[in-house]
């Protein structure tokens, strides 16, 4: 069972995994743990802010732009 706060599991792994790494490059590990953090904490907060009718509707960047958003505050705080 699901909780209702979150996306499909496969979803938030290629989330994650794409936040930390885009390019697919080997990276280090601190650099690797530092940005698993600042990619956990948006999502989080991303998925407190939109709900899953809304992470769903790909005609519009709210995901991204809050995603984005979430990613910039994680990483300053």
């Amino acid at each position: 069972m699901m909780d209702a706060g979150r996306y499909p599991i496969g979803d938030e792994h290629a989330i994650i995994e794409t936040c930390i790494n885009p390019s697919t490059k080997p990276m280090a590990l601190a650099n690797f743990r530092g940005k698993r953090k600042i990619c956990i904490c948006a999502l989080e907060k991303t998925q407190d802010e939109l709900d899953i009718e809304k992470y769903k509707d790909k005609s519009s960047n709210t995901f991204i732009s809050t995603f984005e958003k979430n990613a910039n505050e994680c990483k300053n705080g």
